[in-house]
């Protein structure tokens, strides 16, 4: 499926609930400085992105490296959607938190682009998502408020949910056929002395 940039019109709702796709468009995986640690993390979880590799990866993991989508010019705004109630941070508070995690500081706020690997993101549907590094004029705004009502929230919830048990399946299957599912997992729960 091609990806769709929108205009700075759009209305496309990000959901900080959802899962989005990272496609690596580096010519090696992304890893952080020392060329071996997978740069993609959250919540103890490593997500490796060889090039040219697409992963899906939860909300923090855009906001975290990338910066919030849905931040504005000199704005901090409130933001709801599937997760509730949060803050979005103002596009220059955003930039200027990813010139230092990349580490170039406030002289380079107009080159991080240069430092942040390349990558495409999207939505599960192919929408294409412009972050802060590669937009720091804001040239692309999502949407954040979500109609809270009950009766088309839960079925857009549904939809949603549906939407992304059938991307993980493909991907899941995607990873069989490749030989890449044959690691033993830790279990969750140690096995009790007795068991």
């Amino acid at each position: 499926m091609a990806s769709t940039i929108l205009p700075r019109s759009s209305e496309v709702i990000l959901d900080t609930g959802l899962q989005y796709y990272v496609e690596n468009l580096t010519d090696s995986r992304l890893t952080t400085g020392d060329g071996k640690t997978d740069l993609l993390r959250f919540n103890k979880i490593a997500y490796r992105c060889e090039s040219g590799e697409k992963v899906i990866v939860p909300w923090p993991v855009i906001a975290l490296y990338f910066g919030d989508p849905r931040s504005q010019h000199e704005r901090t705004v409130e933001a709801t959607d599937s997760q509730g109630v949060h803050m979005v941070p103002a596009r220059g508070n955003e930039l200027m938190r990813l010139s230092v995690f990349y580490g170039v500081y406030e002289q380079g706020v107009e080159t991080i682009a240069a430092v942040v690997p390349r990558v495409r993101i999207t939505t599960l549907d192919g929408i294409e998502i412009v972050p802060p590094c590669f937009d720091p004029d804001a040239d692309h705004i999502y949407g954040f408020e979500r109609n809270m009502q009950k009766t088309g929230d839960v079925a857009t919830l549904i939809e949603n949910l549906q939407s992304q048990i059938d991307s993980l399946k493909q991907a899941q299957a995607q990873r069989h056929l490749l030989g890449d599912n044959d690691n033993e997992l830790p279990e969750d729960i140690p096995r009790q002395p007795w068991s």
